[in-house]
């Protein structure tokens, strides 16, 4: 999350894509998922451009909210 005032800088994407590149290089992980919440449109566009694609809706709780899960696999 950034404050208002940072939005629309570059900063997610770039802070996304570096968590991205140490989850494949230094950790090895096959896949990475990430969740949004259902009307989060800055986030769920900026997943797209890092790949994620749309797998289903989850909730975290029993009763919660509902959110979006995207998942990308590691570039072979």
């Amino acid at each position: 999350a950034l404050l208002a005032r940072f939005a629309g800088h570059g900063y997610a994407q770039e802070a996304a894509a570096a968590c991205l590149a140490h989850g494949w290089q230094e950790r090895g992980l096959k896949r990475i998922v990430a969740l949004t919440a259902l009307e989060n449109e800055r986030s769920i566009r900026l997943l797209g451009k890092l790949g994620f694609a749309f797998e289903r809706l989850i909730r975290l709780e029993p009763n919660g909210p509902e959110s979006r899960l995207f998942a990308r696999s590691a570039p072979e």
